[in-house]
């Protein structure tokens, strides 16, 4: 993460004393790669290369430097805590009510591929709240990721949040806590969750010199992991497999076998030294024995450059067939005219190999700042062209990333989309900007009705002279026809952090994920908006948008097993039985299918109390988070 002002390894909700690090700017190593073009050379595309054996990391006793604390109600409201959500917003929040609008008039200005739409999605933000926030660190480094069950792990850098579905808040811990050491450098965390395991799996990098730089990797034992106990956590220092250097710019992914990392590596003088990519076998990994891994270092690209911000394509609607194969992507950092695919072929319990093959694509040129309102304060953005979001699904390829568009003689930052079949390598390009604004720090997800539905959802940020940084979304359908922007949260001012003028930091991500267990296709985006106090507020969205196209059960289930009461309803409905085994709340669902807002109690392994008394009349179901579909009347 480049610039970073990181003043301190803020604690979360809990009256922890704050620790004063700042972390290494990285100037120097943003410098040379805004200037890497690509060279004139030889071509050495799908040359083969093998990797090597990973060394053992050291376990790390997960919570064991503090005793692990849940959040209180009162926690979010205490001025001594760094790690904390806004003081005017309540613990639990409402739905958001405000309807969100395509953009309209002559400031939408929008490239769009041709051809007819196969499925068109009307997405909008159905729920959503705001989460924690770095009042002490700048920038937030949102990333997010949601269990089949509707459980959510936010992080940002200054430490990992556990949420409900519905907003509220179970557990949080800053992270020389959560894995239970006096490291306090952390940056960049990165989360995701693998539905075929049913576990999450999380990592942060810490140490911005050769000597210190480390990843710390954990794995979920369970689909509700609220405190360190319930991860196995790991240390890998980085100069055991890349000596001399230190990491940072992490990206993970998954495959049905695999997780994979990446990042860039740094000399102490902050010029690159090329790259790192490294495979876990998943079985052994969340077994909590040490994880099997591979290694390759100094990554290269067809023409043999070392690959810049190499992305994992993780597994977009868990696809039993992505195994044994795991691709890759890049762009050049400073422009170009070609991307990178890269492919893994083999596992990480054996022998695997990579090969790398550049496909040519329309020219990109690095963008620069963007404005906000407020003069002189930027928003700063100085990363390159790196691709910051990559998935697979059957048999495509779509990334993501950041780039120049000029509009009368002026520079703004842009979305480019981007989507490559890997049988034929074969890319398709759609590019997106607002005359005047500036877009950054894209991800992406599966927003397809069907595995062979090709409908993504990209989440990014925008910002410019009259416009308070905010977060927003995109909908491109099966065949790459986009929908104009719509807004998931608002910003309410500029961001200016003190220790940090005049040029303000942004990003350096946004997180999405799709939910594999909803009725709908569904996403999960967290992303950082400009808040009335000056600084980063995180929020989290639950995004749909398929009315009507849902199959729900009308099974009423009242056996053995549970008792559902009274139905019809009026107030309060019932759900009684052994419920130790569901581990999260229910979800709500009109006949339409759109989840709805839910007040829910849980007593305990014995019942579910859901208040349906705000409900219109009518007919709803509850979702239970083992696959059980309840139907109830509510008049």
């Amino acid at each position: 993460m480049k610039n970073a002002y990181f003043l301190a390894t803020v604690i979360l909700l809990m009256s922890f004393n704050a620790i004063a690090t700042e972390k290494k700017h990285h100037s120097k190593s943003a410098k040379k790669h805004s200037g890497q073009k690509q060279a004139a050379t030889t071509s050495k595309q799908n040359v083969v290369h093998s990797a090597s054996e990973l060394k053992a990391p050291a376990k790390v006793d997960m919570g064991k430097k503090t005793d692990p604390k849940n959040i209180k109600d009162d926690n979010y409201h205490n001025e001594q805590d760094n790690f904390k959500r806004p003081e005017n917003l309540p613990y639990n929040p409402a739905p958001l009510n405000e309807p969100k609008k395509k953009i309209q008039g002559s400031e939408n200005v929008e490239e769009s591929s041709s051809g007819a739409s196969k499925t068109t999605a009307t997405p909008s933000v159905t729920f959503g709240f705001d989460a924690g926030y770095c009042p002490n660190s700048t920038p937030p480094d949102n990333t997010v990721a949601i269990s089949s069950g509707g459980f959510i792990v936010n992080a940002v850098n200054c430490g990992i949040e556990f949420n409900h579905s519905n907003g509220t808040g179970i557990g949080s811990y800053d992270y020389s806590t959560f894995f239970g050491t006096s490291t306090s450098s952390f940056s960049d965390p990165r989360v995701i969750y693998d539905p075929n395991a049913d576990r999450f799996i999380f990592m942060i990098q810490s140490g911005h010199t050769s000597a210190e730089s480390a990843l710390f990797i954990a794995f979920s034992k369970n689909n509700s992991p609220s405190t360190p106990a319930d991860w196995y956590g790991w240390k890998y220092m980085v100069s055991g497999f890349a000596p001399g250097v230190w990491f940072d710019y992490p990206s993970i992914g998954i495959n049905q076998r695999d997780f994979c990392i990446t990042g860039n590596l740094f000399d102490d003088g902050g010029s690159s030294q090329g790259n790192v990519m490294l495979l876990f076998d998943l079985a052994s990994s969340y077994s909590g024995a040490s994880p099997v891994g591979k290694n390759w270092v100094n990554v290269h690209d067809g023409s043999g450059q070392p690959g810049f911000t190499i992305a994992p394509a993780t597994e977009g609607q868990n696809i039993a067939s992505y195994s044994g194969v795991f691709y890759l992507v890049s762009t050049l950092s400073g422009g170009g005219n070609y991307v990178t695919l890269y492919k893994i072929t083999g596992n990480a319990s054996g022998s695997p190999t990579y090969t790398s093959s550049n496909i040519s694509t329309a020219a990109y040129t690095q963008s620069g700042t963007a404005v906000q309102p407020g003069g002189n304060i930027l928003a700063n953005y100085k990363a390159g062209c790196r691709v910051e979001s990559a998935i697979y699904l059957n048999g495509y390829v779509f990334f993501t990333y950041s780039a120049d568009y000029n509009s009368g003689g002026n520079d703004y930052n842009s979305i480019y989309f981007n989507r490559i079949n890997v049988g034929t390598n074969a890319i398709s390009q759609s590019w997106s900007f607002l005359s005047g604004s500036n877009y950054n720090y894209p991800s992406l997800a599966s927003f397809g009705n069907s595995a062979t539905d090709k409908a993504i959802i990209v989440c990014f940020l925008k910002s410019d002279a009259s416009t308070f940084p905010e977060i927003r979304f995109k909908y491109f359908d099966d065949v790459m026809n986009q929908l104009a922007s719509s807004q998931a949260h608002a910003g309410t001012n500029s961001v200016n952090y003190s220790f940090s003028t005049p040029d303000q930091r942004w990003g350096d991500y946004t997180g999405i994920q799709r939910n594999y267990n909803a009725l709908q296709p569904e996403v999960w985006l967290s992303g950082s908006y400009g808040n009335a106090s000056e600084l980063w507020t995180t929020f989290i969205a639950q995004i749909n948008g398929y009315p009507g196209i849902v199959q729900v059960s009308e099974v009423n289930i009242n056996d053995k097993d549970l008792v559902v009461y009274p139905n019809p309803v009026n107030t309060n409905l019932f759900i009684k039985g052994d419920i130790s085994g569901i581990h999260d709340f229910p979800g709500l669902y009109n006949t339409e299918g759109k989840q709805m807002p839910i007040d829910v109690t849980r007593k305990g392994n014995e019942m579910f109390q859901i208040n349906v008394s705000t409900l219109t009349n009518g007919m709803y179901f509850v979702r239970l988070s083992d696959g059980k579909t309840i139907k109830f009347i509510k008049q």
